[in-house]
C-alpha cells in the first residue's frame, strides 16, 4: 500500500504513449476528504450551427414554464433524464452579431461562430488582412483557461475540417469565422483538432498536449489504419506501469483504475475505428428522400464537406461521441479543465440524410420557408443535437473522480449564436447551461429579458475565477451561481 499521497500528475509510461490517471483518493491529503480538498472546476462550451426552429412558422427549442417547473421543448427532450441539472436561457441577445449586421448591413450565419463564446464581434473593416477582435479580449473559454494550471491549457475540438465551411475570398482558410468559437486574444485563435486521432494523441502522445504522429494521418494507407496492426493497443503498452500502481492502491481506487483502463481500451477501438472509416469511406450524398435546391446564403459548392453516410464508426454520431468521451477523460484525469466542441461548422453544407428524411445540406434544410418536410427535419436535426449534450451529461454523471460525479462540477454551455437559420435572428439565441460546475444553480428556467449574452459569458467567467467581463458585457446576470 501506498504510504504517502500519490501525486496528481502521476503518469503511466509505455512505448510512445503517456497515460495520466484519474483523479484517485489515494491523490488526496492523507485524512481529508474529498470535500474539504476542493474539487476541480471545469467548463464546456458546445456551438452547434444554423440555428433552430423558432420564427412565425413554430418553435421548437425554446422552453415554456417557469423556474424548476418549466417543460422541455420539442428539441431538448433528450435532456429529460438530466432536467435537474439544465437550466434554459430566455432572452438572451447576440450584440456582437447585432453590431456586424449594423456593419456589412446584411445577416449572416458567418457572425454566429466568432460572437458565441467572445462576447464581440470581430473586426469587420480589417478582414480582408486578417481575422480579428474587433476589440481586445479573449472568448470566455480561454479567458478561464488562462487561470489554470493543467497539462493542456484547453481542448478546442470539432467535428467538421477546419477549411471545410463556405468559404469566400474574404475568409481564411482554416482561420475564416465560420470554424472557430475560441480566441486566445484579438488576434489569435488556438488550434483547433478536428480529427479523433488528433485529440487522442494529444491526450495520449509521448509528450502531453503536443500532437504527436502516434496514428496515422487521413490520406494514409489504409492498411496501415488500425492501431492493432501497427503496435499494442494503450493500455496494453502500460500495462506493466499499470499492474504494478494497482498492487498498491485501495479496494475503490483499484476498481476506479480498472474500470478506466477498460474505457480507455475501447475508446482506443473506436478512434482507430473511425480513423479506418474516415480513410476508407467515399464521402458524398445519399440517394432516396426529398431532395432540396441551395438557398440563398449561398450557391458554392460543399464539396470540402464530410456527408454523414456511414451509419456506424465513421458516422457524426461516432465522431461526436470519440470527441465527447475523450472530454470526459480528460476532465477526469485533470489534464484539462476547459473545452469546446463545435458540432459543426457554422454555415455548415453537411449532408445529415442518415438523420433525416431530406437528402440536401444542413444549411439550406435550415432556410426552411415553412416547407413542412424541412421542418421536420430541421426538428431532427436540433433534437439530434441535444442528444450529444445529453450524452455528455450520462458521461459526467456516471464517471466520477475522488470529489464524485463529474457533473457536479462541471458547468456546460450550450447553444447556437443565432437564434433561426431561416431569419438570421440574433435575439431570444437559443442556450442551456448544464452540470453544477462554478456553483452553478442548475435546474430553473430563466428569462433575462433581452439582455446581451455576453452578460451571461462574463457571470460564467466570474464564477470560474476570471474577470467577471467578456467582450463587450455591460455586468454580470443574477441567481445562476
Amino acid at each position: 500500500m501506498l504510504t504517502k499521497p500519490l501525486h496528481r500528475r502521476t503518469v503511466l509510461r509505455g512505448a510512445g504513449v503517456v497515460v495520466a490517471l484519474p483523479f484517485l483518493e489515494a491523490m488526496l491529503p492523507r485524512f481529508a476528504s474529498a470535500a474539504t480538498s476542493g474539487a476541480p472546476q471545469r467548463f464546456v462550451a458546445i456551438m452547434f450551427p444554423n440555428g433552430v426552429v423558432s420564427s412565425d412558422t413554430g418553435e421548437n427549442f425554446h422552453c415554456t414554464g417557469s423556474g424548476a417547473g418549466y417543460a422541455l421543448s420539442t428539441a431538448l427532450q433528450p435532456l429529460a433524464p438530466y432536467k435537474e441539472y439544465v437550466s434554459p436561457m430566455l432572452g438572451l441577445t447576440n450584440q456582437g452579431y447585432l453590431d456586424l449586421f449594423n456593419a456589412e448591413m446584411t445577416q449572416s450565419h458567418w457572425y454566429a461562430a466568432p460572437t458565441f463564446l467572445t462576447g464581440q464581434p470581430i473586426d469587420w473593416k480589417g478582414r480582408f488582412t486578417g481575422l480579428r477582435l474587433a476589440r481586445p479580449g479573449a472568448s470566455v473559454d480561454q479567458q478561464i483557461a488562462a487561470t489554470t494550471n493543467n497539462p493542456i491549457k484547453s481542448l478546442v475540438m470539432g467535428v467538421e475540417p477546419a477549411n471545410g465551411s463556405d468559404v469566400q475570398d474574404a475568409f481564411f482558410g482554416q482561420e475564416h469565422m465560420a470554424t472557430q468559437i475560441s480566441y486566445s486574444s484579438q488576434t489569435t485563435q488556438p488550434d483547433r483538432l478536428d480529427n479523433s486521432a488528433k485529440v487522442f494523441n494529444m491526450l495520449f502522445g509521448a509528450t502531453n498536449g503536443v500532437v504527436n504522429p502516434v496514428m496515422p494521418p487521413p490520406g494514409s494507407d489504409p492498411g496501415m489504419m488500425t492501431r492493432a496492426k501497427r503496435r499494442k493497443s494503450i493500455v496494453d503498452a502500460v500495462k506493466g506501469d499499470l499492474d504494478a500502481l494497482s498492487k498498491k492502491l485501495g479496494k475503490r481506487d483499484k476498481a476506479k483504475l480498472d474500470e478506466y483502463a477498460t474505457t480507455l481500451s475501447q475508446l482506443d477501438a473506436k478512434v482507430a475505428a473511425e480513423l479506418a472509416a474516415e480513410n476508407n469511406t467515399m464521402m458524398g450524398g445519399t440517394d432516396g428522400g426529398t431532395v432540396i435546391q441551395p438557398g440563398s446564403c449561398s450557391t458554392l459548392a460543399d464539396a470540402g464537406y464530410t456527408s454523414d453516410n456511414n451509419t456506424q464508426s465513421g458516422s457524426l454520431s461516432a465522431r461526436c461521441r470519440n470527441m465527447l468521451d475523450m472530454m470526459v477523460v480528460a476532465f477526469q484525469c485533470d489534464l484539462t479543465r476547459v473545452s469546446s466542441l463545435m458540432l459543426g461548422n457554422e454555415n455548415t453544407h453537411v449532408n445529415l440524410s442518415n438523420y433525416t428524411s431530406v437528402v440536401g445540406p444542413h444549411h439550406e434544410i435550415s432556410h426552411y420557408a415553412g416547407r413542412a418536410d424541412l421542418l421536420d427535419a430541421m426538428n431532427t436535426i436540433n433534437t439530434w443535437q441535444a442528444s450529444q449534450l445529453a450524452y455528455l451529461l450520462g458521461k459526467l454523471k456516471s464517471t466520477s473522480d475522488a470529489h464524485g460525479p463529474l457533473i457536479e462540477n462541471t458547468l456546460c454551455l450550450y447553444g447556437c449564436g443565432l437564434r433561426d437559420g431561416q431569419n438570421h435572428d440574433r435575439d431570444r439565441i437559443p442556450l442551456v447551461l448544464a452540470g453544477r460546475g462554478g456553483g452553478h444553480l442548475s435546474g430553473q428556467l430563466r428569462d433575462f429579458g433581452g439582455a446581451n449574452h455576453a452578460n451571461l459569458l462574463a457571470t460564467i467567467s466570474g464564477a470560474f475565477g476570471a474577470a467577471p467581463s467578456v467582450g463587450d458585457s455591460s455586468g454580470t446576470l443574477p441567481g445562476l451561481f
